[in-house]
């Protein structure tokens, strides 16, 4: 049996979706700040023919329910806990990109009888700076997220792949541009105060950690960073720049079905 983009809840309004067989490995897919589950279109065919790929909306983004006031990473990883209830998913493989690499690496981390394997995409065990944090929240606030929308689309693409693949960055574009400014405000808080230096010494999963060569945001400093934490940790590096499984998609794939295949 198939399950094929049936969109569902969560007691926490948290929306999911799961494609692939119901009897296959699981595999959780979380995505960045300012994107939905829709960002993991390109990995939903070749992935879901093996796995049974659960994706979902992080809170205050897409269908999922925003939260006044502040949202911690505790919270963002609670609410992935409460799909894989809800999927039925006991252990998993866990992949997620930027914030949704932090909230991966928490899970690996609090809930490491869930996490079969660990993929930490782009992201890095502390993001950015209070400062800088703070200012995004300022300016999102006085103008939306349309008002970072072209500054973030040169962050998350190289400026090659801008060039020749204007309609995918326009998809991109529209995703984070449609993001509640509430939702979005929340997650700038959560990336803001959190600091996974700690937990990840602890995670004992399997793990690889992918970087885009060019990522700004999360450059390979910060991957080597979780590789040095986490014992056992192999790194791989892409020639993209911060969102590579969109800018990279048949490498990442590749590299993804290598690294669970070696594990099913």
């Amino acid at each position: 049996m198939t399950n094929l983009q049936t969109l569902q809840t969560t007691s926490r309004g948290i929306a999911w979706r799961a494609d692939g067989p119901v009897d296959a490995p699981a595999l959780l897919l979380l995505g960045s700040l300012g994107t939905t589950s829709d960002i993991w279109r390109p990995q939903i065919q070749p992935l879901s023919e093996r796995y049974r790929v659960v994706r979902l909306d992080t809170r205050g983004h897409g269908q999922s329910d925003a939260t006044a006031g502040t949202v911690a990473l505790d919270d963002l990883g609670a609410d992935a806990v409460s799909v894989l209830d809800a999927a039925g998913v006991e252990r998993v493989t866990v992949c997620g990109v930027s914030l949704g690499g932090m909230t991966a690496i928490w899970l690996a981390a609090h809930v490491p009888d869930r996490v079969r394997s660990l993929v930490a995409v782009s992201t890095g065990l502390k993001i950015g700076t209070r400062s800088m944090w703070e200012e995004r929240i300022r300016q999102v606030r006085a103008g939306g997220t349309e008002s970072i929308a072209d500054a973030s689309m040169g962050r998350w693409f190289t400026e090659g792949f801008r060039g020749a693949h204007p309609g995918v960055v326009s998809w991109c574009r529209a995703m984070l541009t449609g993001c509640q400014t509430d939702g979005y405000i929340s997650c700038c808080r959560a990336l803001m105060n959190a600091d996974l230096h700690a937990a990840a010494q602890r995670i004992v999963a399997p793990t690889i950690v992918i970087v885009g060569r060019e990522d700004p945001v999360t450059p390979p400093a910060n991957a080597q960073g979780i590789v040095e934490h986490i014992a056992g940790a192999r790194l791989l590096t892409l020639d993209a720049s911060h969102i590579c499984a969109v800018e990279q998609p048949r490498a990442f794939n590749e590299a993804v079905l290598t690294f669970l295949g070696a594990r099913s």
